[in-house]
């Protein structure tokens, strides 16, 4: 998932903070326009009007589809802000907002939708299905969340179901409610009227299950981060896993076609097909389920973009294709899918960009902003890539193809982009993980981790770092440096407090050095809870919101070891703290601001440092 990750977030700063940056000459842009961007469609619903609800980071988007499948028409947009996951009954659309719970909007008039009712979940909401009187949203770390919906304008929340870590969830025409656990990977099986876990199944990776969605009465298709996963529920009480996706190579030059397999959703088409979304360039793909314990590859189509979820109605598949918006191809044939139109996204709005010259390249934090030398407001804009002793495997075909980090960089500058995000994977997640994922080598794999071949972090930042950031400043772009890893408690205070001080002793003067942040995607199991799990000791499903809280508070007594560390060490570079989640997850313990005072730099341009209390 981290790897994937990283190769997703090819990756826009601009949502961080304000500033666009050509360095050489040393000319800034700036402008007081305000920066919107439309986010990128996650989730997509269908009404039997050809009304498409199509959730997105900003928004909730309204496209009539009834007269032109090739360029539906935008027809309404309500700035609802982190939409993600979207379920329909009658006129009435059920919207999860990340950080805001669920809304309930009334689109009878699918050009005035208004938003009829909200209730607030406290933590990150992603999918929602309904049944009966229910709303069942996946509650991420707090499992599912049973909503009341039976008066639309005052939903109300009347039970949590633990089920561990969830993204996605389905309900069955039987009453099943169907549900992904995260971590651990785990189908979970529960009565939509008795609200109760009837079985699950576990499938023995670390993390996983995305989306969910029923195949007749017997069986459950799990879209998770290795395979499309095929599961037979006819006993919900023993659900059991019979087969999962085949390893085709249906595409020319992908090192492993394992990665091929990755699925954010898969829905069926009719009792035989069905259809699998999932990263670039794997995209759309068909699979025959005639026989469940063997599926066949049938065809696929790349879409151009990663895809998040499908909904099929007739003939035809809605695809959430991010920012692309969504896709909508025919399936008819599912040996021939062919696409024949998009639900566009409305263009971003940025800002006008007046060139300005700048005396010194140092960044510094004031107030929500970074600036630069003048004390203006910009924003970083930039791609990833991983460290050079990695990268040849980790990084992307098109990343590989483009050579050393600073070939990449100079692309992207002429593009107009300033920054490069630098990540370390510093430590193995489990032994599991390492041979399964990380040494695959495939896309958006292969991050062998540091510590592995660096015991001495200092060896490490002056034999691989240094050169990567030499790399980025010939190329003349900014430098985000990011420990890409997440491991146990003994490697944050051993090689991880190491890593940044042997960097704050190496780059504390560096201009090019504009962030450091501190750690990515710490909110997955820690390593002491993994490894109870997988020896029996203790069920992390069942105490997950616990672990929780006990992770972020571990977790922010390592950040503030590392501000005390910066401090004295006279280091002004602004660092990031990302919260205790992939997606900036902000759980109690962790997602207030760290409350520490900027710190004056000793250096003559002038900087301080920000903890940002949250966002990834």
């Amino acid at each position: 998932m981290k790897a994937k990750a990283l190769a997703a977030k090819a990756f826009l700063f601009a949502l961080l903070l304000a500033l666009t940056h050509s360095i050489f000459p040393f000319v800034g842009q700036v402008s007081g326009d305000e920066i919107w961007l439309p986010g990128g469609v996650m989730e997509v619903a269908v009404d039997e009007r050809g009304i498409v609800v199509a959730p997105s980071g900003s928004g909730i988007y309204f496209f009539d589809a009834r007269s032109n499948l090739q360029k539906p028409t935008q027809v309404a947009f309500l700035p609802e802000e982190g939409a993600c996951g979207v379920a329909i009954r009658d006129r009435l659309v059920f919207v999860t907002l990340y950080h805001r719970g669920l809304c309930v909007v009334d689109f009878s008039d699918p050009a005035k939708p208004k938003v009829i009712g909200r209730v607030d979940l406290d933590s990150p909401a992603c999918g929602v299905a309904l049944h009966g009187p229910f709303a069942f949203v996946a509650n991420f770390d707090k499992g599912v969340a049973v909503v009341d919906v039976s008066k639309p304008s005052e939903p109300k929340l009347v039970q949590r179901i633990d089920v561990g870590w969830t993204f996605g969830i389905a309900s069955t025409e039987q009453g099943l409610i169907l549900v992904a656990g995260y971590e651990p990977a785990r189908l979970y099986c529960v009565d939509g009227v008795k609200l109760k876990v009837l079985g699950r199944c576990d499938f023995g990776q670390r993390f996983g299950p995305y989306g969910v969605a029923a195949m007749g009465k017997n069986l459950a298709l799990v879209g998770d981060t290795y395979t499309t996963r095929i599961v037979d529920i006819s006993n919900p009480e023993k659900p059991n896993p019979v087969g999962e996706l085949p390893t085709v190579n249906f595409l020319a030059g992908i090192p492993d076609a394992r990665t091929l397999k990755r699925t954010h959703k898969a829905v069926p088409l009719n009792e035989r097909y069905f259809v699998a979304v999932g990263i670039a360039p794997a995209s759309l793909r068909i699979y025959d389920a005639s026989d469940p314990k063997a599926p066949k590859f049938v065809s696929h189509l790349d879409l151009g973009g990663n895809c998040y979820d499908v909904f099929v109605k007739g003939n035809f598949a809605f695809v959430a294709n991010g920012a692309r918006g969504v896709a909508i191809v025919d399936v008819g044939e599912p040996e021939k899918p062919r696409l024949v139109g998009r639900a566009s996204l409305p263009p971003p709005r940025l800002p006008k960009l007046k060139p300005r010259p700048l005396k010194s390249l140092w960044l510094k934090v004031q107030g929500k902003y970074i600036v630069a030398d003048d004390g203006k407001p910009y924003v970083l804009m930039g791609v990833a890539w991983l460290t050079g002793d990695q990268g040849m495997k980790g990084n992307s075909v098109m990343m590989r193809q483009m050579g050393t980090l600073e070939h990449y960089a100079r692309h992207f500058r002429n593009l107009g982009m300033n920054a490069v995000r630098l990540a370390v994977a510093g430590y193995p997640s489990s032994d599991e993980d390492l041979l399964e994922n990380y040494i695959g080598g495939g896309v958006g794999g292969g991050m062998v981790p540091a510590v592995m071949r660096f015991p001495d972090p200092a060896e490490y930042v002056d034999k691989v770092v240094a050169p990567e950031i030499e790399r980025a400043k010939r190329a003349g772009v900014y430098v985000v440096l990011d420990l890409h890893a997440f491991g146990d408690y003994k490697w944050l205070w051993g090689w991880g407090m190491g890593f940044w001080r042997a960097v704050s002793q190496r780059f504390r003067d560096e201009p090019y050095v504009a962030i450091y942040q501190l750690t990515n995607e710490p909110g997955f199991l820690p390593e002491v809870v993994r490894r109870a799990a997988k020896e029996g000791r203790i069920d992390p499903g069942a105490y997950g919101g616990r672990i929780r809280e006990l992770h972020a508070s571990t977790l922010r007594r390592w950040y503030q070891d590392l501000i005390s560390m910066f401090r004295g060490m006279g280091d002004a570079i602004p660092f990031w703290c990302t919260t205790t989640a992939f997606i900036g997850m902000s759980p109690k313990g962790c997602g207030r601001p760290l409350s520490f005072a900027p710190t004056r730099s000793t250096k003559s341009s002038g900087g301080c440092t920000l903890s940002f209390g949250s966002g990834s």
